[in-house]
């Protein structure tokens, strides 16, 4: 794969991860609303202190799994099951209401356990991150960088972006603009589901 196309596709599931409904990007929100933007942005930064052990641990999860093509071919139907709910679930995105009663201070710390906790990220490491960080491997570190970065850049920096909307007040989240960006990215999840089932079907002689 292309560092463009690495690229691309790094920017999309961090753009979506960033900006879809789950525990992190509520806890932002509602850290945002209540106490401000600085400790909406603190909440943002928790993947960048959670994921290195979730990455690593995938990644050696998937390399004892590539010893079995079926096995592989099974990760990718996984990670297109997975990819195609997470478009779904942009599809049907509506305007938000976020409860913010239950923030409280320490946000880092929340943030953290936020993350941590959340089964999301480990999904998406054994199912879509890891392989394709051992796919780009042999083409070197540059190439591995060309997932990452966007991946995490996207992720992060839109919660924050997030983080300093919401801070001024929840409008955004009610306009038109936020259902679009939301389907749109959808559609590009539903386009990447695509293209991981048939690379799994692949691998099992399926196609």
């Amino acid at each position: 794969m292309t560092l463009a196309a690495l690229a691309a596709e790094g920017a999309v599931f961090g753009l979506s991860g960033g900006l879809a409904p789950g525990p992190t990007t509520a806890l932002v929100i509602a850290q945002s609303l209540r106490y401000g933007a600085r400790e909406g942005c603190k909440v943002a930064i928790a993947p960048l202190l959670t994921d290195l052990p979730i990455v690593l641990a995938s990644i050696w999860l998937v390399v004892q799994l590539s010893r079995v093509q079926s096995a592989l071919g099974c990760v990718s139907i996984a990670g297109a099951i997975f990819l195609a709910l997470l478009g779904w679930s942009g599809l049907r995105s509506a305007p938000r209401e976020i409860e913010t009663a239950a923030a409280r201070p320490y946000s880092i710390l929340k943030g953290v356990l936020a993350n941590g906790l959340n089964p999301h990220p480990w999904v998406f490491w054994i199912t879509i991150g890891a392989p394709t960080v051992l796919d780009a491997a042999p083409q070197g570190a540059v190439h591995i960088a060309a997932f990452c970065v966007p991946l995490y850049l996207l992720l992060v920096g839109a919660k924050i972006a997030l983080a300093l909307v919401t801070s001024r007040g929840r409008g955004w989240l009610h306009t038109r603009a936020y259902v679009v960006v939301m389907r749109l990215l959808g559609l590009a999840l539903f386009a990447y589901s695509a293209v991981f089932l048939l690379d799994g079907l692949q691998r099992l002689g399926l196609f």
